[in-house]
């Protein structure tokens, strides 16, 4: 046997181990021999580099047998017996005890006086409450009050539900009033668009009526000066004078219509022969047809009653046949007389005898001329 205090000292390995962690003589020999086993596979794992590192043979073989060697004088004795000579299975179990349950239990130990010492702590606490806590007398004053400030409270809940019950048609009226006042201002607000629209309407209608007076000025004065000037072309060429009038002109405000001779001088009417108004008559006539944008179909009763033959043959030749697209003459024979009507006979489409009958005391209308 080799008592464990010459164990030691032989592997100062094994002692430096126990300098770190101080454990019970009687483990020391189950440690060294754990120790030689871990420098084992850490000199395996320094032949491995130095042969990954293409060491030369010699020099391999020389780190091998010197490690081998270091781990043999490490090793305890073979013949050396376990601590206290316990065999195999008491010995493991006191390996187990040391490395696994006495640390174990240790922890728990340390565990529980942690919470010994939270315990106490939570103790302390409570009874520096308890001790600050009112007496009894002050905890009834309390309750009293509470009980007084509950009944206040009850109180003042009952007379709020009857204000609550109160408010209520009171609300209801007031939404009524709203519904009411909303509705009039509606209504205010319509008659008051009414009214503003109405004035409108009546300004643009008054600016209507305004723009309508320019409108209906203007037009005229445009369709006035058209018609002298159609009536002037007229008459200029039925009449058989043609240096007698230069111009015809028709006032837009009064329409009265003046004459003008050729040196611009104002014609009087009563200087026209009977005639010469009747050609001028037609000449107002067949200007009005010119310049209306409709055509007119014209009607002429008893048309040369006063012309010369001059005039007959103006209006025979240039005014019938173009007067309009429908022309019907009234004659007589002695105005249409054979001559005229070869001359009309062209543009006439019927002809019509109209005859009295003094025994019937009616007119006979018969297809065909005088003759």
């Amino acid at each position: 046997r080799i008592p464990p205090e010459q164990h030691i000292a032989a592997n100062p390995l094994a002692f430096a181990v126990f300098d770190q962690f101080p454990v019970s003589p009687g483990h020391t020999l189950v440690i060294t021999r754990r120790i030689v086993r871990l420098l084992e596979s850490r000199d395996l794992e320094v032949l491995h580099l130095i042969e990954a590192n293409a060491a030369s043979d010699g020099l391999q073989k020389s780190v091998a047998e010197f490690l081998s060697a270091d781990r043999a004088a490490r090793a305890p004795a073979t013949n050396s017996h376990s601590w206290l000579e316990l065999p195999d299975v008491s010995l493991r179990r006191s390996e187990e005890l040391s490395q696994h349950t006495l640390p174990q239990q240790r922890l728990d130990a340390l565990k529980a006086v942690e919470a010994s010492e939270n315990l106490k702590k939570d103790l302390d606490r409570i009874e520096r409450s308890l001790s600050a806590a009112p007496k009894e007398d002050v905890l009834k004053a309390v309750a009293a009050q509470l009980r007084d400030a509950a009944g206040t409270v009850n109180s003042l809940r009952q007379k709020i539900r009857v204000l609550i019950d109160e408010l209520r048609p009171a609300e209801q009226k007031a939404e009524e009033l709203a519904a009411e006042i909303s509705r009039l201002r509606h209504k205010c607000v319509d008659e008051q668009l009414t009214v503003d629209s109405n004035a409108r309407i009546c300004a643009l209608a008054q600016r209507t009526q305004i723009a309508m007076r320019k409108f209906l000025h203007r037009a005229t004065e445009r369709k006035i000066d058209r018609l002298s000037e159609k009536i002037t072309e007229c008459f200029r060429y039925l009449l058989h004078k043609q240096r007698l009038i230069s111009r015809v002109s028709i006032d837009p405000a009064t329409f009265r219509i003046s004459l003008f001779g050729e040196s611009g001088e104002l014609l009087p009417k009563e200087r026209l022969s009977e005639g010469e108004k009747q050609i001028f008559a037609v000449s107002v006539l067949w200007g009005l047809s010119q310049s209306s944008a409709r055509p007119l179909p014209t009607i002429i009763d008893t048309p040369m009653g006063r012309l010369d033959s001059a005039h007959r043959t103006q209006l025979v030749s240039r005014y019938f046949p173009h007067a309009s697209h429908q022309v019907i003459i009234l004659s007589t024979d002695t105005e249409i007389e054979r001559t005229y009507f070869e001359q009309l006979e062209p543009f006439v489409s019927r002809a019509y005898h109209l005859q009295y009958d003094d025994i019937a005391k009616r007119t006979v209308v018969a297809e065909g001329y005088f003759w």
